[in-house]
């Protein structure tokens, strides 16, 4: 061995060595440019040989997650390097031929082989595995997937598919406009619901001291009506005339009491209460537990200004305006219908699905059955006037490429749902419920079935189960 290699060899067992002697919970991300390159590098190999054996099959949805998310955005670099030396070879951005030959191997490299990783880990994962049997879907989306997706979150495919932004028109993302538009006129609405005539004066100071009270007492800063209500209570005697002009309006000590007291006080002060009628507004659809979750991380953002001790409208409505789905998701599952449509030759059933409901769609599009909604896209925006999208519109249909979306977001959906329905074989061991619109009904003492066209997926759930010996 020559004393180069020797000396090299030497170098990486030292480097090895201080690594163990490191403590991970007290590392600083800047320590990490000071590690050693050598030891970076043969950690790397031995992460791949453990990866790629055939014996490791245990794998956490954070590191499938990390995986994926890496693997799209080293393609993302790849692509942009990619363009980089095509305008190297004609000569538009000078030389560095060589350089770039070199950076493109690499990173072409690491991305096989982070995909070769992931097909591995998918190979024993039953959800992949069964994902991955469907032509046009990849290991990535499948490992995506099933990274972002918790079945023990959900009781029905709708959950999944409001959560991959699939069903826009139940769980519609409002936007700023939105938000700013529809925030007020709930809270208004709830104002005019629980009208009271108690005097501006008492009801400022009841809360001023409430809010005091509350600032000693309560440590996360949160006002809601159940303190008040404690509070009420405990200082009865020094409010008899405000609480009984309460009673006299036909108001108990209750929720509604609070909520009216509160808006009163501060126009802007959002309960709990409100929360519930913003979730359940036919307009919004959202669960009230997520939309008080993201008004606490939005106030929790807030670095300008003293915070109040309670949500107002502008956490509420900063927190709506943000897509109530997930983006990720819902990028992957464009991708999924992509690759279907580009393999719909190729003797999928969803490629079949996917060109069936595209002649479908166009029947009626021809047919006029989508003019309103051509009505309402063209005054959505303003369109170029030379485009043919603007002119399908004008004619009360929609383009071409709205039709292909349709079709294809009905096939997506299509394949979403039957993931839910393998999923919960897998992780309960029993089918998911029958969904009400295919349950037997009885209509005048007959069982009727409301609809008896159920689609079944590409690849027979029975083949997995039996291939990873499930129920």
């Amino acid at each position: 061995m020559t004393k180069t290699k020797e000396n090299k060899r030497n170098y990486k067992e030292e480097a090895m060595e201080g690594f163990k002697d490191l403590d991970r919970d007290d590392l600083d991300i800047d320590d990490l440019p000071n590690l050693n390159v050598f030891f970076i590098g043969l950690d790397m190999a031995k992460f791949k040989e453990k990866s790629l054996n055939p014996y490791s099959k245990e794998v956490s949805k954070d590191s499938i997650r990390f995986l994926v998310d890496t693997f799209y955005q080293i393609q993302e670099i790849r692509k942009a390097k990619e363009n980089q030396l095509r305008s190297v070879v004609q000569g538009v951005d000078g030389d560095g031929f060589d350089a770039s030959i070199f950076i493109m191997t690499s990173i072409r490299a690491m991305e096989a082989d982070i995909k070769k990783i992931i097909e591995h880990y998918t190979d024993f994962i039953p959800v992949c595995k069964w994902l991955k049997s469907n032509i046009g879907v990849g290991p990535m989306i499948a490992a995506g997937l099933y990274a972002r997706l918790d079945i023990t979150k959900s009781k029905s495919a709708g959950s999944f598919l409001s959560y991959c932004g699939l069903n826009d028109n139940n769980t519609p993302w409002l936007g700023k406009k939105g938000a700013e538009k529809i925030v007020p006129e709930i809270m208004e609405m709830i104002a005019n619901d629980h009208q009271l005539s108690i005097p501006k004066k008492d009801v400022d100071k009841l809360m001023k001291k409430f809010l005091a009270y509350e600032k000693k007492k309560n440590s996360d800063g949160i006002v809601d009506e159940n303190t008040l209500l404690e509070y009420l209570e405990e200082h009865e005697h020094d409010y008899d005339d405000l609480i009984d002009r309460c009673y006299e309006e036909g108001y108990e000590l209750s929720n509604d009491l609070a909520t009216a007291l509160f808006l009163k006080y501060d126009d802007n002060m959002i309960t709990s209460n409100t929360i519930m009628k913003f979730a359940i507004d036919a307009r919004v659809n959202r669960r009230p537990s997520s939309v008080h979750d993201q008004c606490i991380v939005q106030r929790s953002f807030k670095k300008k200004g003293k915070k109040k001790p309670y949500i107002v409208k502008d956490d509420m409505i900063k927190a709506m305006s943000k897509p109530p789905y997930n983006r990720e998701l819902k990028v992957l599952c464009f991708k999924a219908s992509d690759c279907i449509k580009k393999q719909s030759n190729c003797g999928s059933k969803y490629g079949k699905i996917y060109q069936d409901r595209k002649a479908y769609e166009t029947r009626l599009n021809e047919a006029g059955a989508y003019k309103a909604q051509a009505e309402a896209l063209l005054k959505s925006k303003n369109w170029s006037d030379d485009t043919v999208t603007k002119e399908a519109l004008m004619q009360g249909k929609l383009s071409k490429g709205h039709i292909d979306q349709r079709a294809m977001r009905y096939t997506v959906k299509l394949l979403v749902a039957h993931l839910f329905e393998f999923w919960h074989l897998v992780e309960y061991g029993v089918a998911a419920r029958t969904p009400y619109v295919l349950a037997a009904k009885m209509i005048h003492g007959e069982n009727t079935e409301m609809h008896t066209d159920y689609i079944y997926p590409e690849v027979p759930y029975e083949k997995i189960l039996k291939e990873f010996k499930l129920p």
